[in-house]
């Protein structure tokens, strides 16, 4: 490797004579390694706490989906006793509208489909 370098020097000395030597070069360097290694880094552990958190969410979907009475009388039951009964029946509003709006949206995303599959 010094020989290799040796070679370099020699050769690019003659006509680039305002070239920095290996030990300059190298601390030049350094510094854009450091920061290429520090941001990979940190790219990589953004990338796996973003995938860790999107999986979370998906699980979390999936387990109130599958079963979700469990997750709802536990969630009534933070409610003092005398609310608990109104407590339900809000909710059971709350998912009546939530499904008509899903129904809506459906409906107007097959309309707009068939409307741009016809232009």
């Amino acid at each position: 490797m010094q020989e290799w370098i040796t070679y370099l020097e020699n050769l690019f000395g003659r006509e680039y004579p305002d070239l920095p030597d290996i030990n300059n070069f190298i601390q030049q360097i350094q510094p854009l390694v450091m920061q290429f290694f520090t941001r990979t880094l940190d790219l990589l552990t953004t990338s796996i706490t973003a995938a860790l958190e999107f999986l979370l969410v998906l699980v979390l979907t999936l387990m109130l989906l599958a079963n979700p009475q469990p997750y709802r009388n536990l969630f009534v039951r933070f409610f003092p006793s005398f609310y608990r009964q109104r407590v339900d029946e809000i909710l059971s509003r709350c998912a009546t509208g939530l499904e008509s709006w899903t129904v809506g949206a459906l409906i107007e995303m097959m309309f707009i489909a068939t409307l741009s599959g016809i232009s």
